[in-house]
């Protein structure tokens, strides 16, 4: 979720904090901000100009020679080679010294085709503003407000703006909204409660009969339909809204559809407008409340989304219908051809609050997430839902002139005001003493209340002040009981806070973790290793079970030539160790050649290190990796051996490395790739979680002939942080308990031409998801190419592994799906199928 902190600051005051120190508070409070971006550092050195004249440049047919006036007594002259330079516009200049981190460039005076250039006239592009640009900036076409010329853009365009970028976890929905980050900081920083937005009821509002609607409705919690006409889509969308959507990484697409969005990211509600009129067309029907229904799709059924891509239903995926025309992906995304134009006049805004269950299951079922299904999957607050159909009606009656005509409203929610009971003696018990800080001095116990309880005079406790503080900030609504407090749960909370515990950790994390001494349990009991560290023994065994050594190398190395990326010790013991290494692979071929040379049939190692690399503004980038080297023959005698030696190759090798991963839950997939260290045609991507993990391959035949190694000799790199993060995910390192299968599996194969560049794990992949959800395993059995194969294609070959869990499959069960395998490779893969 990226939040700018100027749309905080409509609701929460912050100027007095840095963005570094509001993103260290949510962090340490529960909100991960991962990184801040500043985007006040694209325009540095950019300020207003204004262009006086443009003459053609004497040396070169597409450039210019612009005079720009920028506040000073004399205009500056600036080469420009833009299309749509012309004399009086305003534009942005960036002066001698200004550097445009977007496009990595520092200004200064310069010569082009002999005539001097003394700044630069930027595009949007240029300054972070957009992906693609044609030409420079207009700033009168951009805004309406005229600035003095030489007064810096950065206010001028929303630069001057910090955009915090925070993982939201699945149990804090609210999170998912500004308003949900505004209440966070507010509780954080002011410790008071944010004040909320109070929407004006612009349309009537009807509430369905729920007998009559119950089947249409019935998957869904909440559902309204809101109906505008007179709508006028061809106006600019403000530019505040479109400057909050670009910083928030959503495109502007018109006011309707801007709208929306707007609202979806402020309040963390999701909604959708159709085109009445297009609907009308689609489904040749008068279009009314009672049109509209939510159902299941139908198993392959086709539906073409808002994005032009065309998507394979099955009955897992929640639909929205108007007069039985499939018209939304519920939760998820719009039909292409209900979708709002230029030309929409009149529409139906929709919004519903859909089972997280069912729409997670659908999105992922089709391999489609977006924004609104990651909210709905998260969960969205059943209370606020109409006031944000009703803020967005009220943003559209404003922007587009519109009339809104009616609110239906439909509700089958089970979910009612949550109060729980919050004791004091629990809070104390498992959140222990105040450490004693001046931060913590405040929350303390009074000499009554320690008195009362009998308490050690040593130790200070949360006062009953300061919880009640806590709670008022955190707009829990509270009344004092014997025990402690009734605390009344806000509805955008229902789904968090749950149990008396969970309140306990909103106290917790408002004093701060690190403000509370130390709670250990009687007795103690003996230390554990973590995550990492178990990762760390398992990986290092893992290794080493299947024959492969460790060894540890110096981290320092001497000087090579040509490389600007290493880091310079100053004062060095030795000039053969002057420098931080920037790679392990060297250093083990040389321990390859050593072993070699002392007769030995083989080498294989592997090491866990660290490797060092100047960034660009000279830090010290430091980075942990796993790599080794598989050279040779290995094996400790000879007597037990066959007569005949089996040479190592690429499958045997990198199965060495299969079983290693396996034996931590982990799946690589294989992609080639082309790497100067490795032999062009045997050298594999090595990719985990669908990011880039690291590299494996045979090394280049003329590095091995260079070192005097055997032909067959291969090299592994890979991201250790990485690994250790993805094997140490709870699902990894728990063991799950599975009952044996006590019905046999059936077992089909599926022969094909492919294309040679076509790998078999693509193939595998389309097979894994149209084989859903009988397929058990699948695997490649046999490739080949010869004559009677086309010259640039070959055959591949798959078994599949059928089984259900309740029954014995037969025929009509299984050839269906199997046929639907054999489709699907050939829509998707343009497969020959030859069985």
């Amino acid at each position: 979720m990226r939040v700018p902190l100027s749309w905080i600051r409509e609701y929460v005051s912050i100027q007095d904090y840095s963005a570094n120190h509001i993103a260290e508070k949510l962090s340490m409070a529960g909100f991960e901000v991962e990184a801040v971006d500043d985007s006040s550092q694209n325009a540095k050195g950019v300020v207003v100009g204004r262009i006086q004249s443009v003459d053609s440049h004497p040396n070169a047919e597409k450039l210019n020679v612009c005079k720009v006036e920028i506040g000073k007594n004399e205009p500056i002259q600036i080469v420009c080679g833009a299309s749509n330079v012309k004399p009086g516009i305003h534009v942005p200049v960036a002066l001698e010294g200004a550097e445009l981190k977007n496009i990595g460039m520092k200004i200064k005076e310069s010569e082009i085709r002999g005539v001097k250039s003394y700044g630069m006239i930027c595009s949007l592009k240029e300054l972070g503003l957009e992906n693609e640009s044609e030409g420079i900036a207009i700033l009168d076409e951009i805004t309406d407000e005229v600035r003095a010329l030489g007064t810096k853009v950065d206010t001028l365009l929303g630069l001057n703006d910090q955009v915090l970028d925070i993982a939201i976890t699945a149990n804090r929905p609210d999170g998912m909204s500004i308003i949900g980050i505004a209440r966070e900081i507010s509780a954080i920083l002011s410790k008071k409660p944010l004040k909320e937005e109070e929407h004006l009821e612009v349309t009537e509002i009807q509430q369905w009969d729920p007998n009559s609607k119950q089947e249409e409705l019935g998957n869904t919690n909440l559902y309204s339909l809101t109906f505008i006409d007179d709508i006028n889509n061809k106006l600019k969308t403000p530019n505040i809204i479109r400057e909050r959507l670009d910083k928030c990484k959503i495109n502007t697409v018109n006011p309707l559809v801007d709208i929306t969005n707007y609202v979806m990211l402020k309040d963390g509600q999701p909604l959708h407008v159709f085109d009445i009129d297009a609907l009308e067309k689609l489904t040749d029907k008068k279009v009314d409340q009672d049109s509209f229904c939510i159902t299941y799709a139908k198993e392959s059924e086709l539906f073409e989304g808002l994005d032009n891509n065309k998507i394979t239903l099955n009955n897992d995926v929640l639909m929205i219908t108007c007069n039985g025309v499939n018209v939304a992906i519920a939760g998820v995304m719009g039909s292409r051809h209900s979708g709002v134009t230029d030309m929409t006049k009149r529409v139906v805004l929709e919004a519903a609050v859909f089972p997280q269950s069912l729409i997670r299951i659908g999105a992922r079922s089709i391999g489609i997430r977006t924004e609104s299904s990651s909210r709905f999957e998260k969960g969205v607050a059943e209370d606020l839902t109409l006031d944000s159909a009703l803020g967005a009606v009220s943003m559209i009656k404003k922007v587009c002139e519109a009339n809104p005509k009616q609110t239906w409203f439909y509700s089958d929610s089970k979910i009612k005001k949550r109060k729980l009971i919050l004791r004091r003696e629990a809070i104390e018990r498992i959140l222990g003493p105040i450490i004693d800080k001046k931060e913590a001095k405040e929350l303390i116990y009074t000499e009554r209340q320690k008195e009362s309880n009998q308490r050690n005079s040593n130790v200070e406790y949360i006062t009953d002040e300061n919880i009640e503080e806590i709670l008022y900030s955190l707009n829990l609504d509270f009344i004092g009981i014997k025990q402690g407090w009734q605390v009344e749960i806000p509805a955008y909370r229902v789904k968090d806070i749950t149990r008396e515990i969970d309140i306990i950790e909103e106290i917790a994390r408002m004093v701060g973790y690190d403000n509370f001494s130390y709670n250990l349990p009687e007795p103690i009991k003996p230390g554990v290793l973590n995550d990492e560290q178990i990762f760390e023994r398992t990986i290092r065994n893992s290794l080493t079970s299947v024959g492969i050594q460790e060894i540890t190398t110096m981290s320092l190395v001497g000087r090579e030539k040509n490389n600007p990326t290493q880091v310079i010790v100053k004062n060095p013991f030795l000039s053969e160790a002057s420098c931080l290494r920037t790679n392990l692979w060297e250093e083990h071929i040389e321990i390859c050649k050593r072993n070699l040379k002392a007769s030995k049939l083989g080498c294989w190692i592997f090491e866990i290190g660290k490797i060092y690399q100047l960034g660009r503004q000279n830090e010290i980038n430091e980075k942990t990796i796993l790599s080794g080297i598989i050279c040779g023959e290995k094996g400790m005698e000879f007597w037990t051996d066959e007569s005949k030696k089996i040479k190592n190759n690429y499958y045997r090798a990198r199965g060495l490395i299969e079983l290693v991963f396996r034996s931590m839950k982990l799946e690589l997939v294989d992609k080639p790739i082309k790497d100067e260290r490795l032999h062009p045609g045997r050298a594999s991507e090595q990719i985990l979680e669908g990011k880039h993990l690291g590299y494996f391959g045979q090394i280049h035949p003329a590095i091995c002939e260079k070192n005097d190694l055997p032909y067959n000799t291969f090299l592994f790199e890979f991201n250790y942080n990485q690994l250790s993060v993805a094997a140490t995910r709870s699902n990894k390192l728990r063991p799950t308990l599975k009952s044996f299968a006590t019905v046999p599996h059936v077992e089909r194969d599926i022969s094909l031409v492919v294309d040679k560049n076509v790998l078999a794990s693509d193939i595998i992949s389309v097979i894994k998801k149209s084989a859903r959800p009988l397929l058990e395993t699948v695997e490649l059995i046999d490739r080949y190419e010869d004559k009677n194969i086309e010259q640039l294609k070959c055959s591949q070959a798959f078994r599949l592994r059928y089984r259900s869990k309740e029954r014995t499959l037969t025929d009509e069960i299984i050839e269906p799906i199997h046929e639907k395998v054999r489709i699907a490779l050939v829509k998707q893969l343009n497969a020959e199928l030859r069985s």
